[in-house]
């Protein structure tokens, strides 16, 4: 909890702001305290969850006008850094802490009272260190049921949450359609290579075949003139061509290898996972686990992110698994 320097602030009489709440009767917005020993955290709790906020009047009792309205009276208390402390002790006891702000009020008669002002919270729901969550009803504090909660947590939390996952997912359906485009591109080239591998391959086939039969026949009408010098020297020389041939082939057999290395690196690097899913990852599993404090249930913790999230339920059904089957089998 963070208080600002000017968290305790101090006024010779009393203020507008102060005596307009003494005319008020006790409500969603401002509550009485006689004495400190009557403040308690569920009373900073319940006004921090509650939409406006309030404000606690101590050193103040109840009473009524002579048309019988209900409004405050002074009747003061003690004013010491020790009581300040005290009560920002209660704030910064909540769960989060509260910020408050206590200013001093003195009436024309010398009594003196604090003015605390509890804002609206940033961070619902708050709770007590015991774990009662309240919120301010009419002139007193209400329990939160479990339905409440977790309106007002989603309230707070839920649209936040909901548009980054939402970005999340349009980010990663963008990634995967430049991805297909990309495959769509490798696999044009790869149908191209292989056509292009396929009539070389041919040309080399009809080359080898006449270069075989030419020899062949060369060959065959040397033997049957004579076996001379000449023939043997020649058929050296088909030889070699043969094995140049041989080569070529090779030589060709490892472009398409290295071609083939290149698509399976391509393969790879689009399989990287998305660096926003590991992010939401982390958000889920926190609104999991805060779902299964309240509920203790399995399946209203999953129907509860199915509401709210009408897409990606198989991811997030891995990651609510990932939280609870550790924390499920421990608690057994």
């Amino acid at each position: 909890m963070s208080l600002s320097s000017d968290a305790t602030k101090e006024s010779e009489l009393l203020s507008q702001r102060g005596k307009e709440l003494l005319d008020k009767e006790e409500g969603t917005d401002v509550d009485f305290k006689r004495q400190r020993g009557g403040l308690k955290s569920e009373d900073i709790v319940a006004f921090a969850n509650s939409p406006n906020g309030g404000v606690i009047l101590l050193g103040v009792d109840e009473t009524e006008d002579e048309n019988g309205k209900q409004k405050g009276k002074v009747v003061g208390c003690k004013i010491s850094d020790g009581e300040k402390l005290a009560i920002i002790s209660k704030a910064m006891s909540c769960r989060p802490p509260v910020d408050i702000e206590i200013f001093i009020e003195t009436t024309e008669e010398g009594l003196s009272f604090y003015r605390i002002e509890i804002p609206s919270g940033q961070y619902k729901p708050y709770c007590t260190e015991k774990g009662l969550y309240m919120i301010r009803g009419d002139g007193r504090n209400l329990p939160l049921t479990p339905d409440k909660l977790l309106d007002l947590y989603l309230d707070v939390q839920g649209s936040k949450f909901f548009e980054r996952f939402r970005q999340a997912t349009a980010d990663l359906e963008k990634q995967i359609k430049q991805s297909h485009k990309e495959l769509k591109v490798v696999n044009k080239g790869l149908y191209q290579m292989k056509e292009k591998i396929s009539s070389d391959l041919s040309d080399l086939l009809v080359v080898l075949e006449s270069k075989v039969e030419e020899t062949t026949n060369r060959i065959q009408h040397e033997f049957v003139e004579k076996l001379s010098d000449d023939t043997i020297a020649f058929s050296m020389k088909t030889f070699k061509e043969i094995q140049a041939i041989s080569k070529q082939l090779k030589q060709i057999e490892a472009k398409v290898a290295g071609n083939a290395a290149i698509v399976n690196s391509l393969f790879a690097h689009f399989n990287v996972e998305y660096p926003r899913i590991a992010q939401n990852r982390t958000t889920v599993k926190e609104l999991a686990m805060n779902l299964y404090l309240i509920y203790q249930d399995r399946e209203i913790v999953m129907e509860t992110l199915k509401k709210i999230f009408p897409y990606g339920l198989e991811m997030i059904e891995i990651w609510v698994n990932e939280v609870l089957d550790p924390l499920e089998s421990s608690s057994a």
